[in-house]
């Protein structure tokens, strides 16, 4: 799953404080050296160093810080001091709160000598709109359960968020694989049976339509054996007919007598007959 980063923030600078307290080029540099989230302690960050006990709270963390490091600066009135800047991993929640213009400067929590390691760590960020320097980036210390609280002066967030892949999820674990490979192969038999209720259908509709067509041919061929039929039945009845006819013509009395026989005439010498 792709993660949002900030580009480097600038959230601490060597030098002295207001209070007359100073953070040392050293602690910066060492912060910077012994930051490891994944091995040693990750940072998180807090609205104005307040920490919920329960979450859903007001005070729920706001993000995470997920590296450091250091730069000097380049110009301006802290210029050849040593900086150090943060990337960091916001949540909505403190998106949103930037983008009203709410908790827009940074400050930083450092433990000086970390799980007595003799060195300085960092140990997390606030966001706050009460910077304790006056318009300068100078840093003030100010007193929060076991860590030292320094106030970033006068250093506004720049949320300039980039899209960055979760290196832990390039190769999923065992269950996940398991996982994927049950859901893919559901999904190409939901597929397969699918296709073949497809087909099956296709092959019903073909054998309802072939069906159809028999079932008319037969209702044809009925009617045309029936026409057969009837005009076999009209023909044996002309032939009787025919028949019938034939014997009574050859029954009839003219039948009995021959040919008339040619006449002779008569001569001038005839007798004749009285009229």
């Amino acid at each position: 799953m792709s993660k949002l980063l900030s580009k480097f923030i600038r959230v601490a600078v060597a030098g002295d404080t207001i209070d007359g307290r100073e953070i040392s080029q050293q602690q910066i540099q060492e912060m910077a050296e012994t930051y490891d989230p994944k091995n040693r302690y990750g940072a998180r960050i807090w609205p104005e160093h307040f920490r919920g006990l329960i979450p859903g709270g007001p005070f729920d963390a706001l993000g995470d810080v997920t590296s450091l490091k250091t730069e000097t600066v380049k110009d301006g009135e802290l210029k050849g001091k040593l900086a150090l800047y943060a990337q960091i991993q916001p949540l909505p929640a403190l998106i949103e709160m930037n983008k009203a213009g709410q908790k827009v400067y940074s400050s930083i929590e450092m433990m000086s000598n970390f799980a007595k390691s003799g060195k300085a760590y960092f140990t997390g960020l606030a966001c706050t709109d009460s910077p304790a320097s006056q318009g300068t980036e100078m840093m003030a210390f100010s007193a929060g359960e076991g860590h030292e609280v320094i106030a970033g002066a006068s250093h506004d967030f720049s949320f300039e968020l980039e899209e960055k892949e979760d290196p832990s999820e390039d190769k999923p674990n065992l269950l996940s694989q398991v996982k994927n490979f049950l859901s893919s192969k559901d999904k190409k038999d939901k597929d397969h049976f699918s296709d073949i209720n497809s087909s099956v259908l296709a092959v019903a509709e073909s054998q309802q339509t072939l069906l159809s067509t028999v079932d008319s041919l037969k209702e044809d061929i009925a009617s045309s054996i029936e026409t057969t039929t009837e005009l076999s039945q009209k023909h044996e009845q002309l032939q009787k007919d025919f028949t019938g006819l034939s014997n009574k013509l050859e029954q009839l009395p003219g039948a009995q007598y021959g040919e008339r026989s040619p006449a002779t005439g008569g001569n001038a010498t005839g007798e004749l007959t009285d009229c």
